[in-house]
């Protein structure tokens, strides 16, 4: 039993506290961060009424249905890794960060329809083998988007391809990681994409993969070589203007000088 201070914002802590069920917060309308990790919480009903919440954290409890967190409708980060969750029908709408490791999803059709339940999610973690391989083409807003660990083979490539907005892809320890061209076709296919898995992605190799796209090995090569190129004559060209104003401010003292 979750009971807190009469206030109506502040509480007492509540992790870590062994807790089998959410009561006596019908106060607390204006809480808008709730942390209840680590309890042994079956379910979500009791959080209804928190129409100013704006962080969950509910990880590590015991929770199998998200069913209770309608009326969060200014929810935007929740946490609900480790919990026996076999479906994420329930998410508020408002929601731009989900956390999801280790929920005990059994296929990715657990996840579909999630981009129209939260369509403002731009971070996803979902990890430790919760999803298959054609689940990424679910999440087609997400701008970062943890899918290590799981099981996502040659064929998930082209899903994960289409999610244009990504700027940030972590897909390692999966089969698809280790596919030909995987980096060349991820670079090319998605133009805000700055890191992948444990690289970023530079100007340099972005130049290379989207001439690879176009055509081949032969192209990427060329394309490296005319950037580096092209940088060399960049840095004589700063390098020149720089020595002319130096001339020009050792002309203009001398003038002042004299």
């Amino acid at each position: 039993m979750c009971h807190a201070a009469k206030t109506r914002m502040s509480f007492p802590p509540c992790a870590d506290q062994m807790f089998g069920n959410i009561q006596g917060l019908e106060e607390y309308t204006g809480c808008k961060v709730l942390h209840l990790e680590g309890n042994c919480l079956r379910s979500v009903q009791g959080l209804g009424h928190m129409s100013s919440l704006r962080a969950l954290y509910i990880q590590s409890n015991a929770i199998s249905s998200l069913e209770g967190l309608e009326g969060c409708t200014q929810l935007q980060h929740l946490d609900l890794s480790s919990n026996p969750i076999h479906s994420l029908s329930g998410l508020p709408p408002s929601l731009g960060t989900l956390h999801a490791s280790n929920i005990g999803l059994e296929s990715s059709a657990a996840l579909s329809g999630l981009a129209e339940m939260c369509p403002s999610l731009q971070v996803c973690r979902v990890r430790e083998g919760e999803v298959a391989s054609h689940s990424p083409s679910s999440l087609p807003l997400s701008q970062v988007l943890d899918l290590s660990r799981n099981r996502l083979d040659a064929t998930a490539t082209p899903a994960l391809c289409t999610l244009r907005a990504l700027r940030v892809l972590y897909a390692t320890d999966n089969p698809c990681s280790r596919s030909a061209n995987f980096r060349r076709l991820l670079i090319s296919s998605i133009p805000q994409l700055s890191y992948l898995d444990d690289q970023p992605v530079d100007e340099l190799e972005r130049c290379g993969c989207e001439a690879w796209a176009v055509g081949g090995r032969a192209a990427e090569a060329a394309a490296r070589q005319a950037w580096r190129e092209e940088r060399r004559k960049r840095s004589k060209r700063t390098t020149a203007t720089f020595a002319v104003e130096r001339a020009q401010r050792r002309v203009l003292r001398e003038i002042s000088g004299g």
